[in-house]
């Protein structure tokens, strides 16, 4: 049976598609967006499920955010609300058809280039499955030598992560507004940080 999302998150999933209906300027719907809504709950089954798909279709992506900083520390630290993954510019379509062929569905895109540390994110598919469990896709050029890797884990699974000192030089400079979205970047700051040290 598929999962439905609870109730609160289809409430505020309505409000925010009013927000971004909203005749006013696109950065203050986004700020709008993120108090009025939040992602439900990413668990780490759906992680892991999400992950097997891409290396099953051979796709090129390493972890980023919350889970990325948890996944170099070898543990899940606290709740995460979506999956972040710095995907293969090259392999972008082919991740599309892995996540959809698992239930996932395209929720928006964003084709403005964005700062990741001293590398650039080239755009963004955002995608989420039934219950509104959110994974964001940001495509970037892996020539070599690419963005600076490295090992962690998951549930026990190997995992590629951004290395620990890029995660830390890219949620340093995040400008983020929302407090919520900013807790979130320190969070993740922290993590990378212990990960360094280990």
């Amino acid at each position: 049976m598929t999962e439905r999302p609870h109730p609160w998150s289809r409430f505020t999933n309505r409000l925010n598609i009013l927000v971004w209906a909203l005749p006013t300027p696109r950065r203050f719907k986004a700020l709008l967006s993120r108090i009025v809504y939040q992602n439900p709950p990413m668990p780490i089954a759906t992680v892991l499920i999400a992950l097997a798909a891409l290396e099953a279709c051979g796709v090129e992506a390493a972890l980023m955010g919350g889970w990325g900083a948890d996944a170099l520390a070898g543990e899940q630290l606290r709740p995460h609300h979506d999956l972040d993954l710095i995907v293969n510019r090259d392999h972008l379509d082919k991740a599309l058809v892995a996540l959809y062929a698992i239930g996932f569905v395209e929720w928006f895109r964003d084709a403005s280039p964005a700062p990741f540390g001293d590398l650039q994110m080239e755009s963004a598919v955002v995608v989420r499955d039934p219950a509104m469990r959110v994974v964001d896709l940001h495509a970037m050029r892996f020539d070599p030598p690419g963005p600076a890797r490295a090992g962690g884990t998951i549930g026990g699974r190997p995992v590629t992560c951004m290395s620990a000192a890029l995660q830390i030089r890219a949620n340093a400079q995040s400008h983020a507004r929302s407090r919520r979205v900013r807790k979130r970047y320190e969070e993740n700051l922290e993590a990378a940080k212990l990960a360094l040290k280990a």
